[in-house]
C-alpha cells in the first residue's frame, strides 16, 4: 500500500510492501529510505507497542482516529502528529466498465399517475421531472434518468401502476 503522510509542513511518501504481515521483517520505504520492519508486540486492540526497525527495537505508542488511521505516533519518546492524505492500493484493480444509463423508467412502487409533466417526443434533461406518481398519499416526482428525447410514455394521467410497470423511456 502506498500512503502520503503529512507531518507538520512536510509530506512523506510511505510504501509498505503489499505482502506484509509483519510476522517476519517487511520492507517499508519512506520517501527514498528503505527500512525492514517487524512488529514485536501489540496491545489487545492491535495497536503497536514494540517494533523492530532495521534490527533496532523501539517502543511505540499510536493514537488512532475513529477511522483507524494514526493521528499521533510516539516513537523514542517523541510525539509526531500525522495526517494520512492519500492512500493508493498496490493491488491490481481492473478498470470499471463504462456505465450505460438505461432510458427505461419503471415504477418503483405501486401508485397512481397524477400528472404528466412532459409529452412524448419532447427533449428532457437528466433529473427533470417527467411525471408525478401518488403512492401512500405522497406525491413523488419521477425524474428523467438521463438527457435525451422522451420516445415513449407508457402511462396516462389517472392510471394505476404496479411496482415494475414501465412509465416512460428516454433515448
Amino acid at each position: 500500500m502506498k500512503y502520503q503522510i503529512k507531518r507538520a509542513d512536510m509530506r512523506h511518501n510511505v510504501d509498505i510492501d503489499g505482502k506484509y504481515d509483519f510476522i517476519d521483517e517487511s520492507p517499508v520505504t519512506v520517501d527514498k529510505n528503505s527500512y525492514q520492519v517487524r512488529v514485536l508486540e501489540t496491545d489487545v486492540n492491535g495497536a503497536l507497542k514494540v517494533v523492530m526497525i532495521n534490527r533496532k527495537i523501539y517502543h511505540v505508542s499510536v493514537r488512532a482516529r475513529a477511522d483507524g488511521f494514526p493521528e499521533e505516533v510516539v516513537l523514542k519518546g517523541v510525539p509526531y502528529r500525522l495526517e494520512v492524505e492519500k492512500i493508493e492500493s498496490t493491488r491490481y484493480r481492473p478498470p470499471p466498465p463504462p456505465k450505460s444509463i438505461p432510458g427505461d423508467m419503471l415504477a418503483s412502487m405501486p401508485g397512481q399517475v397524477v400528472t404528466l409533466l412532459a409529452q412524448e417526443g419532447e427533449q428532457v434533461e437528466e433529473g427533470q421531472s417527467v411525471l408525478v406518481l401518488e403512492a401512500m398519499k405522497m406525491e413523488n416526482e419521477i425524474l428523467a434518468p438521463k438527457s435525451g428525447k422522451l420516445v415513449r410514455v407508457a402511462v396516462k394521467e389517472g392510471e394505476l401502476v404496479m411496482k415494475g410497470d414501465p412509465l416512460f423511456e428516454v433515448e
